[in-house]
């Protein structure tokens, strides 16, 4: 699951830094700056190898069509459903703390991406089994969580949508 959900974030994020002259991927890196992922990384720039080609993709005709075809919203539902699970473990092993981190960094791309997706966020219901059953036992357990690296990753992920969503969004 973790090299699935680094796979889409980094997916993801070609496509967000592909659009809106890529406001998104620059408010994402924000959140990845406590990243494993950049730690573990010995690029310069902090990518991973093939992410500026991906980005050219994504750029293309076809790239931009993969972006208006896909369903944000299943997706987002999806996502929010395996942070839930997640954090409804009562210990996190390595693989977990980067689902958690990856899937954080797709809530929020996704949120800025379309923020019409916040009512969804709101009246989210897990449907998994475990303690996390709504979007506030979702916040509560990331930001109060005994794991320092998944409460950073949560704070830096909520200071990124303050910043980047407005009033009227």
């Amino acid at each position: 699951m973790a090299f699935l959900t680094t796979l889409l974030r980094v997916f993801l994020q070609a496509g967000f830094n592909a659009q809106e002259g890529g406001a998104i991927g620059n408010a994402l890196s924000f959140v990845r700056q406590s990243s494993s992922i950049n730690k573990a990384s010995s690029i310069p720039d902090n990518k991973p190898k093939g992410e500026d080609h991906l980005e050219k993709l994504m750029k293309s005709p076809e790239g931009m069509d993969i972006m208006l075809n896909t369903d944000f919203e299943e997706l987002f539902g999806r996502v929010l459903d395996i942070l839930a699970q997640t954090l409804s473990k009562t210990s996190f092993i390595v693989e977990d703390k980067v689902i958690i981190e990856n899937a954080l960094n797709i809530v929020v791309g996704t949120f800025i991406f379309k923020k019409e997706l916040f009512a969804k966020f709101i009246n989210y219901k897990s449907t998994a089994s475990g303690t996390v059953k709504n979007a506030e036992d979702l916040v509560l357990a990331g930001l109060l969580c005994a794991e320092e690296k998944v409460r950073v990753d949560f704070e830096r992920s909520l200071r990124v949508l303050a910043i980047n969503l407005q009033g009227e969004d």
